[in-house]
């Protein structure tokens, strides 16, 4: 099973590769079920290990595979911000806490879902959810993922868009966290078919949270002041943030400290975190996206990229590069709303019953 696997991923990935080659698309002048379509990149792991060695694992190493999640989308526009006050879910101690230690990928003790502290951050998730209803509602969704470099992999992702008919879009945006080489994508291949940039509001708020813990030496003065960052920046003020952290970052230098290295490695993190925010602001006017009635978070191509992970990543599985590669195709293609797989089949079927087969005949 394994190297049936194997081999039909690594002819659907050909199949698909020559496909992207030729840029070849079937004719369709079928219409979109939404009026919004969203792209979001990211990346996840998998270990690598080399073929030219025999059995057993040699050179064994972890690659990053990249996924996209292209979404249609139904959620209607607004001439004023419908949701300008900061949701409470960004505005709870537990729920940050939990989010900003899972964006870091903190080392996680073992959880017991039994705990009181466990069962109130769950039910307060819940809740959060529950009151969540003006979202944009994904109607369809399109996967692509590899292991190739970023540039190919964006022209990938160009194709899958276009033969998706995703241009046709009203509305049209990309999400990303501030990695450039994503942004790079978007410059090269989405920027003049008018996707707007989204910075992912939730990569902010982490940013939000370090800066405020950077800037204090309380706890409860570094949580009022994360509130002072977070709400400006989810009303589109993200100016105000940056000139508070580089008027902090004067007044320390002013004042004389006995531990001056820790003061400099707060100020240096301090600084790191302010150009953060100068290179994405024009990506993060957040009330203009949420009146335009688009997402303002990737968390559709994290909740994906678990997936994958469930499947490829693993301290105990080692990939051969080509059978990953065939597998990741695999995997975005049963996990995409569309006829890629069904085509594969089909076209396979019939190159296999028109070609000489021996092997069967001398069977018979």
């Amino acid at each position: 099973m394994q190297r049936f696997t194997e081999r039909v991923g690594n002819e659907f990935a050909t199949h698909t590769e020559k496909t992207e080659e030729a840029w070849e698309f079937p004719e369709s002048s079928a219409a979109l079920l939404g009026e919004v379509a969203t792209i979001s990149i990211d990346g996840g792991r998998a270990q690598v290990r080399s073929d030219a060695h025999g059995a057993g694992v040699h050179e064994a190493c972890w690659r990053e595979t990249k996924v996209a999640c292209l979404q249609v989308l139904n959620s209607i526009e607004q001439d004023t911000d419908p949701h300008p006050e900061l949701p409470i879910a960004f505005a709870d101690k537990d729920i940050v806490s939990n989010l900003v230690s899972g964006l870091k990928r903190e080392a996680k003790k073992t959880r017991d879902p039994d705990q009181p502290c466990n069962r109130n951050l769950q039910k307060k998730l819940k809740e959060v959810k529950q009151n969540h209803q003006s979202r944009a509602r994904p109607v369809q969704r399109f996967s692509v993922a590899d292991i190739r470099d970023v540039d190919s992999f964006g022209y990938r992702v160009l194709h899958k868009a276009t033969f998706e008919n995703l241009h046709r879009a009203k509305r049209k945006a990309f999400l990303a966290d501030g990695d450039r080489k994503l942004w790079g994508v978007h410059a090269q291949y989405f920027k003049e078919g008018g996707w707007i940039p989204i910075l992912d509001f939730i990569h902010g708020t982490e940013y939000a949270f370090e800066a405020a813990q950077c800037a204090s030496d309380q706890q409860e003065e570094a949580w009022s002041r994360y509130i002072e960052f977070i709400t400006a920046i989810w009303q589109g003020k993200v100016k105000e943030v940056i000139h508070a952290i580089e008027t902090y970052i004067e007044q320390q230098k002013q004042i004389p400290h006995s531990d001056s290295k820790t003061i400099n490695d707060r100020l240096q993190k301090l600084r790191e975190i302010a150009n953060y925010f100068e290179n994405n602001a024009q990506r993060m006017n957040y009330p203009q996206y949420r009146r335009q009635g688009l997402p303002v978070s990737s968390c559709h191509v994290e909740s994906l990229i678990k997936q994958f992970n469930f499947r490829v990543k693993s301290t105990e599985k080692f990939w051969n590069e080509t059978s990953l590669k065939g597998m990741l195709h695999l995997k975005a293609a049963t996990l995409s709303d569309d006829q890629s797989w069904t085509h594969f089949w089909d076209s396979r079927y019939e190159h296999h019953a028109s070609s000489t087969r021996h092997y069967t005949r001398k069977a018979a």
